[in-house]
């Protein structure tokens, strides 16, 4: 396992060009399902965030309940992509890495001892662990010309789930690993082509976003689970160009996501979906902004369930908003900013 070094100019080609493309997907009225439990209680339109007046749901900054946990994300700083926690209630953010090229795509360790994130440096991409304090940097060494992206731990925290990309081969699925790179194993592509994977919370399946290679009519992409050995693939969302970006809630019932992609030119919102498949074609609704400026992405559970925070672009600036998980209570947890927090991910507070 080796520390990254000296950084390379970030503007020139670093990645094979698939896992460029899943960079840029990350980096660019309501309707209900089927009944949520009580981790996800079914939405009210009425408490559901709006977006018809020009500025939406400006509450206090600050949360008026104390909220357990950490958030960690990255965002742009003069020395590339880099990682920052915050504490879940607000406050300012902490940067905890300073690698060459960037550090993306953070993930917490089932009992918040450690982060998992993926590395782009010289033209390549590894998975890589931090503590939550910045120490214990790690980058773990896998064949030349092979990227390794958006890696996640089991709930066990003895895998790692991440996308694997042979640009040789034309291979882009999903596989795991021990966390010190050993015993690498594929668990597959779904429908053709997969990316950003999580696992459920008993540990069976996994869930990623992606696309078949079908052209035409035949054409299909959005969320899919499959089991964690890669069998039994299916759709949980509607034929949706979405935000790679999601989350599973505690109980393991409910998907949390976006339903457009960062860089659309129209509005993006924050939906359930049912992990059964329910939701395929009725995706239950949170959040209602209208407007082509806004866009809701990066949605991420409370460790208990009962909370989400994700991400509002309004105007060209963003804020972290934090809602509970049918929609209703939305506050303001950060004042709105040209730097943009990404991929956030909500984990507890460290041993």
């Amino acid at each position: 396992m080796t520390q990254p070094t000296n950084r390379p100019n970030r503007r020139t080609g670093r990645r094979p060009a698939i896992a460029l493309l899943t960079t840029c997907l990350i980096v660019a009225g309501c309707v209900s399902g089927s009944p949520p439990t009580s981790s996800a209680p079914e939405p009210s339109p009425a408490a559901s965030l709006s977006a018809t007046s020009s500025t939406t749901a400006q509450p206090s900054p600050s949360p008026t309940l104390k909220l357990e946990g950490l958030l960690v994300f990255f965002r742009e700083t003069t020395h590339g992509l880099q990682l920052f926690t915050m504490d879940a209630n607000g406050g300012e953010p902490h940067q905890i890495t300073e690698v060459e090229g960037d550090a993306v795509g953070a993930e917490w360790a089932p009992d918040g001892s450690r982060i998992t994130f993926q590395v782009n440096a010289n033209d390549e991409c590894s998975v890589a662990f931090v503590d939550p304090d910045g120490s214990n940097l790690t980058v773990l060494p896998h064949e030349s010309g092979v990227c390794e992206s958006q890696p996640t731990f089991t709930p066990d925290g003895g895998r790692i789930v991440f996308q694997r990309v042979d640009p040789v081969t034309g291979n882009d699925g999903i596989w795991s690993m021990n966390p010190d790179g050993s015993d690498r194993v594929e668990i597959g592509v779904g429908f053709g082509l997969a990316v950003a994977p999580r696992v459920s919370p008993d540990g069976m399946s996994v869930s990623a976003s992606g696309w078949n290679l079908k052209e035409g009519d035949e054409h299909r992409e959005g969320f899919f689970t499959m089991g964690i050995d890669g069998s039994n693939p299916r759709w949980v969302s509607p034929n949706w160009a979405n935000f790679p970006e999601h989350d599973w809630s505690p109980d393991g019932k409910w998907i949390v996501a976006s339903d457009r992609l960062a860089h659309e030119l129209t509005a993006a919102n924050i939906a359930l979906l049912g992990a059964d498949g329910s939701s395929v074609s009725e995706p239950t609704y949170l959040t209602a902004y209208k407007r082509d400026d806004q866009r809701a992405l990066t949605p991420t559970f409370s460790p208990d369930g009962k909370w989400i925070i994700f991400r509002l672009r309004e105007r060209d600036l963003f804020a972290l908003y934090l809602m509970r998980s049918d929609g209703s209570d939305p506050e303001r947890l950060t004042m709105p900013s040209a730097a943009a927090p990404l991929e956030i991910d909500w984990g507890p507070e460290p041993g």
